[in-house]
């Protein structure tokens, strides 16, 4: 896909999340966060433009390869829509599934 056009998709794709859904204020432990209103619906794979796969290759080579050992799932952090993937059973990130960006990289307990 040519870059000018998924510019123009990723910014199709956040009006449409940011207008009409309103902003709602979220607690978030002892922070106050301004979350989109949209956060709170049911997500689904259509409305991501990164597929799970495609999320759990960048995934894997984000962190220079390994397994996927947990079924990815895609949701809403911090009100934008990310797969969650594990590699290794040590390694949980988060790719965001309008961008591909991975938005963080934990190691689990």
């Amino acid at each position: 896909m040519p870059k000018t056009r998924m510019i123009v998709l990723v910014g199709a794709t956040a009006a449409l999340l940011l207008t009409g859904t309103g902003v709602a204020l979220a607690a978030n432990g002892a922070d106050d966060q301004l979350v989109p209103a949209a956060a709170a619906r049911p997500v689904s794979a259509t409305t991501a433009l990164i597929d799970r796969a495609q999320a759990e290759r960048i995934a894997l080579d984000h962190v220079g390869g390994g397994r996927i050992t947990d079924d990815s799932e895609l949701e809403w952090e911090h009100g934008a829509l990310v797969w969650e993937v594990e590699v290794d059973d040590v390694r949980d990130l988060d790719v965001d599934a309008t961008t591909g960006v991975v938005t963080r990289d934990r190691y689990d307990d």
